[in-house]
């Protein structure tokens, strides 16, 4: 930054270790290596970025006078098959809100979330027509995630 500073006008006190980064809060941790005792590394935490979607899905679903479950205790049931769900499919509103799900869940999984990859890629597979049952089960996955919100990656 004082290489780009020498050359470019930057905007008074912009010049801070970096906080945010796409939505991931970037944290220094500290690594117990017994050879290098004060080495510090940058990880990632989707933390605050799972926070704000819970509440904004949670402000959409009241509407509605629906909630998360609070007994998910995984990101989906162990003997569930999407493909062979019989339930109605969603009506245009409700795939387009499916889809902004699967897309939140997504971005979730590309900030470190890596416990439900495999359920959000099962579920964005029925994108193109989505059923109640699939939309039920990605707010599953979203009440595993209230249930559990913490998860950090760093470069260990």
């Amino acid at each position: 930054m004082d290489h780009l500073e020498s050359h470019y006008t930057l905007k008074e006190g912009s010049i801070k270790k970096p906080e945010m980064y796409l939505g991931a809060e970037v944290k220094k941790c500290v690594v117990a290596d017994p050879d290098n005792p004060d080495k510090v590394q940058w990880g990632v935490s989707s933390d605050t970025y799972v926070k704000r979607a819970l509440e904004d899905v949670e402000r959409e679903l009241s509407q509605a006078n629906q909630h998360l479950s609070t007994r998910a205790v995984t990101t989906l049931p162990v003997k569930y098959r999407p493909e062979l769900d019989t339930t109605p499919e969603l009506d245009p509103r409700r795939a387009s809100y499916y889809m902004s799900l699967i897309g939140i869940l997504r971005w979730m999984g590309e900030l470190g979330r890596v416990d439900i990859l495999m359920a959000v890629a099962t579920m964005s597979s029925y994108m193109a027509a989505p059923r109640q049952g699939h939309l039920d089960n990605v707010l599953r996955i979203l009440a595993y995630l209230k249930k559990h919100p913490q998860s950090t990656m760093s470069d260990l």
